[in-house]
């Protein structure tokens, strides 16, 4: 999340390439307890922090072993290279017997939230930004933005159409896939990590679907709405890990408008764009407003996740409280 990546720098793209890269979520990382957390958890205690707890979040290299080569946590070009350097020189000279893992070694997680992704259904990429002050789609917009998905599974899907979609007909997305957006992804994480919305914090979550064509299979839809989610007292979601040390005031209201297309016989969508735009006011522990805690405008855009796209599961995805969603037999 942020500005510009590091990764574009053409000196990191060159390097790159002597390296298998991977991207994880790292609080199930640093938190959890199957073989491939101890493992991830052996090799970054000896990091950058040089301590066990906390967060691990940053870079590290490692051989396929598991032996730290270099870490550190940083957006500063020069010294990721300096970093990847420093890492390649320590490959070259590490035995071959630290290299590999064990024969045999099984890191295998017991529970990941990739699992339950949606095949066939609706997966959507969220990109989240704060909007200039006055509005003016001509002003330079903040550096700042951020990335989420959002999953719906094929039946969830289907139910943004009218059971018979004919042309003109007007259909009201059921409450809990509206609850969806706005507790889960309508949330201001433009500059870090926030919080959900409890259910009973949505005042309003409405989004009218209309059928505008029917051209054979193919249904085009038109999409309206509102919401408005605000949370200005005690936490309500229960003790679970994103319950935050105290209270945050925080809220966020917008208006919606987009457009897709449904492909009846494949029973997927071909097309979808939905724009949301309002305000956001408050803070909440990690999404740096702690200065910035008056409202200002803020922008989503979901579209469909590209073909191939790596499985990458929404933040909230563990409070979706979706049956389709497999959920880790103890802990989270």
């Amino acid at each position: 999340m942020g500005r510009r990546s590091v990764w574009s720098d053409p000196r990191l793209i060159k390097i790159a390439s002597r390296f298998v890269p991977a991207t994880d979520e790292v609080w199930r990382l640093q938190r959890g307890n199957d073989d491939e957390c101890r493992f991830f958890q052996r090799f970054a205690d000896q990091g950058h922090y040089q301590r066990s707890g906390g967060t691990r979040q940053g870079i590290y290299v490692c051989a396929p072993s598991g032996k730290l080569l270099a870490s550190g946590n940083t957006l500063n070009a020069d010294r990721v290279l300096a970093m990847l350097q420093q890492a390649l020189e320590k490959w070259k000279a590490l035995p071959d017997g630290e290299r590999g893992l064990p024969a045999g070694a099984n890191l295998k997680p017991a529970h990941r939230w990739e699992d339950s992704f949606p095949s066939g259904g609706l997966v959507l990429v969220s990109t989240h930004r704060d909007l200039p002050p006055d509005g003016d789609p001509a002003a330079r917009a903040g550096d700042r933005w951020n990335r989420d998905h959002v999953w719906f599974s094929q039946n969830e899907a289907r139910q943004w159409l009218p059971a018979d979609p004919r042309p003109g007909r007007t259909h009201r997305l059921p409450k809990n896939l509206a609850l969806r957006l706005a507790r889960f992804h309508l949330v201001d994480n433009v500059r870090g990590q926030t919080l959900p919305f409890a259910a009973e914090e949505v005042r309003a979550a409405r989004l009218e679907v209309q059928v505008t064509e029917r051209t054979d299979a193919q249904v085009r839809l038109k999409i309206r709405g509102a919401t408005h989610a605000r949370a200005d007292g005690p936490w309500r979601m229960g003790d679970i890990h994103w319950k935050p040390p105290r209270e945050y005031p925080r809220g966020v209201t917008t208006r919606l408008l987009g457009r897709a297309t449904y492909d009846l016989e494949r029973g997927v969508f071909i097309e979808f764009e939905l724009v949301a735009l309002g305000q956001r006011w408050g803070f909440t522990q990690n999404n740096a407003r702690r200065g910035n805690a008056e409202s200002s405008p803020i922008g989503f855009f979901f579209s469909l996740a590209p073909a191939g796209e790596p499985r990458i599961a929404p933040a909230f995805i563990d409070v979706y409280n979706a049956d389709w969603v497999v959920r880790p037999e103890t802990g989270d």
